[in-house]
């Protein structure tokens, strides 16, 4: 966990920061590695598939902000979050896997929750079916307001946690 005193800043950067996809490669080197690929193969497939995922953010979330995550002056991952009139939407968040299950993500969704508290809006997201950080999610008082087989898009109201 982390400690009290540690220091979890989120800095501005760009969709194209090359940080970013060091990161997206983290999240998915155990999957593709499972695949059996070569190391060039696998950075490919990883590259485009990033790619396609900022169109896709660029395309849904055009007005949203997008942080290098450090904790303690060490690049620990990326939090992309967008805001409109109906609530704020967490639209990613990642950490490189030497910070995960330490706090950073807890932390900064806490965060989020006073944001959209103070806003007066809801604080949604989109978890991946099976992905670990749905019970954290959970735990933080998020409800599933819609799910099939690949995702579970998930919301929370300050009037209920």
């Amino acid at each position: 966990m982390i400690s009290s005193n540690a220091l979890i800043k989120l800095l501005p950067v760009d969709s194209e920061d090359p940080f970013l996809l060091a990161v997206y490669v983290s999240v998915r080197a155990e999957e593709v590695a499972a695949w059996g690929w070569d190391e060039a193969s696998a950075h490919s497939f990883l590259r485009m598939q990033y790619d396609m995922q900022q169109r896709s953010y660029r395309a849904y979330y055009a007005e949203s902000e997008i942080y290098a995550i450090t904790l303690d002056g060490m690049q620990a991952g990326k939090l992309h979050v967008s805001e409109a009139s109906d609530g704020l939407t967490l639209v990613d968040i990642a950490l490189l896997p030497e910070f995960r299950g330490r706090g950073v993500g807890r932390h900064l969704l806490t965060n989020l929750q006073h944001r959209a508290k103070e806003a007066g809006k809801p604080l949604r997201l989109t978890v991946s079916t099976g992905n670990p950080a749905a019970r954290l999610y959970e735990r933080c008082g998020f409800r599933i307001v819609q799910a099939d087989e690949m995702n579970a898009r998930m919301e929370w109201h300050s009037s209920l946690g």
